[in-house]
């Protein structure tokens, strides 16, 4: 894969740089030469809880040439989805309802929605339960909302850290949500941990898959390192994709941790890797 190829397919989360201001960050990026971005909206950045300047935003994104391919809705705080009490419906929404107008008026095709986020609590019974509310939320408020928004729901597929959890791959995704509007965003680091094969995650998803989270890991823990660290046989996964004929942005989802600008340096050198 030459250079331009590279940049008109492969985008990168502004999760990067958590610790910094967006604007900072969209600068930052698109320096490097990507365009496409996913933008975080959890706790930092455009979390509707922090009231951030959206028309700034947009200014600023488009005076870089950029564009948003999706936004990350907000899942952690107090927002616990996968709750099985009902009363937590009510803060899901709130947090909901205002990134989906976000991603409308920054032009992105989609939210990526985490289907559960509470811990080590769970059992399988409230994991059953919790699954069953949020799929009535889903079903019952968010799809109207996205609809209304003119933007897509990015259904996600959750990492296995050992307890009961809802949507941990693509065939309980694709079950739990049947329509034809529901797309899926596929988090390759996740697929690793959870021991299943992309291949069939990417072909369980089939024409709903809207878009990927890329990193790599070491098998055992998300870790979100750069795609060249870790264990995922990237050229097999990009096999896999053209097979699938996938034509929407990868998302590297990478984390800076100290140093963002030395990741962000790397991932601009990634297309080396990729074969034509």
């Amino acid at each position: 894969m030459n250079q331009d190829q590279f940049f008109a397919r492969y985008g990168v989360s502004t999760w990067l740089y958590l610790r910094h201001r967006l604007p900072d960050a969209l600068e930052k990026i698109a320096d490097a030469g990507f365009r496409i971005i996913e933008l975080w909206a959890n706790e930092v950045h455009l979390d509707p809880r922090l009231k951030p300047d959206i028309p700034g935003t947009r200014a600023i994104m488009a005076a870089l040439g950029m564009r948003a391919h999706s936004l990350h809705a907000p899942f952690y705080g107090e927002l616990r989805i996968g709750d099985p009490d009902p009363a937590y419906r009510a803060r899901w929404r709130a947090a909901m309802e205002p990134t989906l107008c976000y991603a409308a008026e920054l032009g992105a095709r989609g939210v990526v929605f985490h289907v559960s986020t509470i811990s080590g609590e769970n059992d399988e019974r409230s994991c059953a339960e919790g699954a069953k509310v949020v799929v009535a939320f889903v079903e019952e408020e968010l799809r109207p909302l996205a609809r209304q928004a003119g933007v897509h729901l990015l259904l996600e597929n959750m990492v296995d850290h050992g307890w009961p959890r809802f949507g941990c791959s693509m065939a309980e995704l694709t079950s739990a949500f049947p329509g034809d509007d529901y797309r899926f965003c596929l988090d390759i680091g996740h697929t690793t941990v959870n021991k299943l094969d992309q291949k069939a995650e990417i072909s369980q998803a089939g024409k709903r898959l809207m878009s990927i989270h890329g990193s790599n890991n070491d098998g055992q823990h998300d870790l979100h390192q750069a795609p060249t660290d870790g264990v995922i046989d990237w050229p097999g996964f990009m096999s896999a994709l053209d097979t699938a004929a996938y034509d929407h942005p990868i998302i590297l989802e990478v984390k800076g941790g100290d140093d963002p600008d030395a990741v962000l340096a790397r991932l601009r050198e990634f297309w080396r890797y990729l074969p034509d």
